[in-house]
């Protein structure tokens, strides 16, 4: 077989498949174009069933369009904000101490290193995520396919493997693992598991009616949802994690969110020590207990696989904002209507047209090859050979060492994560890899012939 005889239907079919993909992508940005309001923000990252509900003083604004202030949908990480206000609560009461050592309730607490610094790790530490667990211990986790079926304990447990990235209170390490011990924090100190005390300690005091840790959804679906898939939404459906409900997987609902952070604002529901470690971050940080804050704004992001989460309010004025959305993009900023809408910031697609580029410009350096391999008619050499395979590898271990990188993972990013963060930049990867590799088979057969 010889160069001039690269079976002909394979670029063609490559091809194909690259043309659609770059159309679609093209299609997306054009249509996608940011409108003047945060609803608008949404509908530009491909999220027209997404919902900005504004509220003040704990209420619903009115006369807001196409809003669903009772709809119950996964919250993701503001489940921290959540857990951080039952953990203040216990404190106000005397039931454990913000400074108590961790193993003073949970003696077993081990992280890898001298004995000294687990030993350090305080409940404080874990509310302010200044414990020193790195950030990649809570997502190397989600990388697993079982993932569901790992127990909270056994996940505080495998902390006893992994390393401190700072000295304990030194840093802020944003990890899920701060607070999956502090769900275990909690349980030993009470006796009781997490979905009783989120009832004790939140639903019943604040009078929620649409909040839970059973991944209940009042009649609707919440575990399904959609991902991003050139543009479309693909539909997929994800089992509750019973085991990570203290940092990622409560339910909640417009209505009910702007009921809990009024409490956290004023009344009295904390104590006046206890709301300040909530809204005012110690030592110049941005993360107080369980809330980011940015000048008069308190908030907290959340997200899971298919569903993301905003929810903020400003402190002095009572003005928040919740946006609730059932499709979760990781490779740009799902934080942008909430912005848009809390902050006055300009409106924005949050990156969402720029990852479609990307998948154009990947698409285009495969066109390039399948038009040097139609219309270049001499013999390749083996450099050609390889060129194909340096970049058909290369490229994609590239971008899963980024990817994992910008999460904070000493590795590339897990499989399973990869393809909720962008299949179909992952279709366009394997397509371009498949054909590069099967095109450089085919001149090194050629070049070894002629040799």
């Amino acid at each position: 077989m010889t160069s001039r005889r690269l079976m002909p239907a394979f670029p063609v079919v490559v091809a194909v498949i690259l043309l659609f993909a770059v159309a679609w992508s093209l299609m997306v940005v054009v249509q996608t174009r940011p409108g003047p309001d945060a609803p608008a923000a949404l509908r530009a990252q491909g999220n027209p069933d997404g919902q900005v509900v504004t509220f003040t003083a704990g209420r619903i604004d009115p006369g807001q369009a196409d809003i669903r202030p009772n709809e119950a949908a996964y919250v993701g990480s503001v489940s921290k904000t959540f857990t951080a206000a039952m953990t203040l609560r216990l404190v106000d009461r005397g039931v454990l101490r913000i400074d108590d050592p961790v193993v003073t309730h949970l003696p077993a607490f081990r992280v890898q290193g001298p004995r000294e610094e687990t030993e350090a790790i305080t409940v404080r530490m874990l509310l302010e995520q200044t414990s020193g667990i790195p950030t990649s211990a809570g997502i190397a986790d989600l990388g697993e396919r079982d993932h569901v079926q790992v127990s909270a304990r056994e996940r505080v447990a495998r902390l006893a493997q992994v390393p401190l990235v700072s000295e304990p209170g030194a840093e802020f390490h944003y990890a899920n693992s701060n607070y999956a011990v502090l769900g275990q924090v909690l349980a030993a100190a009470t006796g009781s598991p997490y979905p009783e005390l989120l009832r004790e300690e939140v639903i019943t005091p604040l009078g929620l009616t649409r909040t839970n840790a059973a991944g209940e959804g009042y009649g609707r679906d919440v575990g399904c949802g959609r991902l991003a898939f050139f543009g479309a939404g693909l539909p997929l459906c994800l089992p509750h994690d019973p085991h990570g409900v203290a940092e990622g997987y409560l339910v909640s609902s417009p209505t009910d969110l702007a009921t809990f952070v009024e409490a956290l604002r004023t009344g009295p529901y904390l104590t006046p020590e206890s709301r300040a470690l909530m809204l005012e971050p110690s030592g110049g940080r941005e993360y107080g207990a369980g809330l980011f804050r940015e000048g008069d704004v308190v908030h907290h992001p959340g997200d899971v696989t298919i569903a993301h989460a905003d929810v903020g309010v400003d402190v002095v004025t009572g003005r928040g904002t919740v946006v609730l959305v059932d499709q979760a993009g990781q490779l740009f900023d799902s934080s942008a209507p909430f912005r848009v809408s809390q902050f006055g910031e300009p409106v924005s697609d949050g990156g969402f047209r720029v990852v479609a580029l990307v998948m154009v410009g990947l698409a285009a350096v495969v066109a390039l090859f399948i038009a040097a391999d139609v219309l270049i008619r001499r013999r390749r050499t083996w450099w050609s050979v390889v060129l194909r395979v340096v970049v058909a590898v290369g490229l994609p271990l590239g971008l899963f060492y980024a990817a994992g990188r910008g999460l904070g993972l000493a590795s590339l990013l897990p499989w399973p994560l990869a393809v909720a963060a962008a299949p179909d930049l992952l279709l366009i990867l394997a397509v371009a890899s498949i054909y590069l590799l099967g095109s450089a088979v085919v001149f090194g057969v050629s070049a070894r012939r002629v040799a």
